[in-house]
């Protein structure tokens, strides 16, 4: 037995007649193991509400292989795992790790090469916010 989302999660594909790009990325995400989510497909997860628990694992395994990594931008799929705190806080098994990689990250995420001066400060901000959910 394979172990996609589809079999694991006992999804079905989305057989509407609608060909719309959501529904087409639906139907290719579910044939991927939870090793195969990339960074569009959890953040598409999470603002479509599907599999959030599975889509901030994957977070947080991608955020620790490259912290400044995102969809849209640099930093993005760091502000889609404060957003989902409570999910974060489930993940104890990766709570050695995340405190390793802020700490290194509030060292030196000042040299990263930063696009805009405001999503700096928003990584610094949500730096001190997962601080305190690891830490809780």
């Amino acid at each position: 037995m394979s172990n996609t989302l589809k079999d694991i999660y006992h999804l079905d594909y989305d057989k509407s007649n609608f060909n719309s790009g959501l529904i087409s990325w639906y139907n290719n995400l579910i044939n991927k193991t939870v090793d195969e989510l990339n960074v569009v497909d959890v953040s598409k997860m999470a603002r479509q509400n599907i599999l959030k628990d599975v889509a901030t694992a994957r977070a947080i395994e991608i955020f620790l292989y490259d912290p400044f990594d995102g969809e849209m931008q640099d930093g993005d799929l760091f502000s889609l795992i404060i957003s989902h705190g409570s999910e974060v806080s489930k993940n104890g098994n990766k709570r050695e790790e995340l405190i390793k990689v802020i700490n290194k990250l509030e060292s030196n995420y000042y040299d990263f090469d930063w696009s805009y001066e405001s999503i700096k400060n928003s990584y610094k901000h949500n730096i001190n916010i997962l601080k305190q959910f690891i830490s809780a």
